[in-house]
């Protein structure tokens, strides 16, 4: 075979293998540019938001009768206590500044009813009474955020609507509606569900300290002494609309 003939014959056959890597080239589909994924928005705390919450709360009252006992016994210097449980619920309020990617700080107020009441009389007709109608917090909190969800620490000034009292058939029995200040403390955890909405798990310890009630008895003529203290645990869930 002659040289010549040789070489055309090779330029031909890679001509053909050209033609026809273009064809198939031409038939496969064109890429587009690569597209990064829109990155996931950012929880923000920041914002004012109000919202609910309901629970349960145990009021642990304390008597320590100091000139005569009443149901406690015979005499003075003798002391008991009353626990009560029950359902509470209200509402709250406030607002958060988230200063870095993962720290809040806030400022919450609330106001729950409560159902906290327990009675207990002998015999004889002597009672003594543990009551709290209402409890209202004022608080700083201070959190660390996990992306949508924060756990947090709490605490503040309480006050409460305070019933407690004691007496019997030939005592003076109204002390009436008392408002007695104390402190809170707490630590809860918030989920944001939505950037408006988030829903939170709360518990709160409230110590109202002590206080000392008279009881004057025709009877015998006399005033007795005694003295209360007033400890609330709370367990609460809540639901909480923020605003921006």
């Amino acid at each position: 075979m002659k040289p010549k003939k040789v070489l055309l014959g090779a330029v031909s056959t890679i001509a053909l293998i050209s033609a026809i890597g273009a064809a198939s080239a031409a038939d496969m589909p064109t890429k587009g540019p690569v597209v990064a994924p829109a990155p996931l928005p950012v929880a923000s705390w920041t914002g004012f938001y109000i919202g609910g919450n309901i629970g349960a709360g145990r009021l642990n009252t304390n008597f320590n009768f100091l000139t005569e006992a009443g149901v406690c016994g015979d005499g003075g210097g003798s002391s008991c206590s009353t626990n009560a449980s029950g359902v509470i619920g209200g509402v709250q309020a406030g607002y958060n500044w988230q200063t870095s990617a993962n720290t809040v700080f806030g400022v919450e107020g609330d106001w729950n009813w409560t159902g906290l009441k327990k009675t207990i009389v002998d015999s004889s007709g002597f009672f003594t009474q543990g009551k709290i109608d209402w409890i209202a917090t004022f608080r700083g909190r201070m959190g660390l955020a996990v992306g949508p969800t924060m756990a947090y620490v709490t605490g503040g000034v309480a006050l409460a609507d305070i019933k407690s009292t004691w007496g019997g058939v030939n005592y003076s029995a109204t002390d009436g509606s008392r408002t007695k200040v104390g402190w809170v403390a707490g630590l809860g955890v918030e989920h944001m569900w939505t950037p408006n909405w988030t829903i939170k798990g709360e518990v709160l310890y409230h110590d109202f300290g002590t206080e000392t009630r008279t009881r004057f008895e025709p009877f015998n003529s006399g005033t007795y002494s005694t003295t209360f203290s007033h400890e609330v645990i709370t367990a609460k869930i809540g639901i909480n609309y923020k605003f921006w």
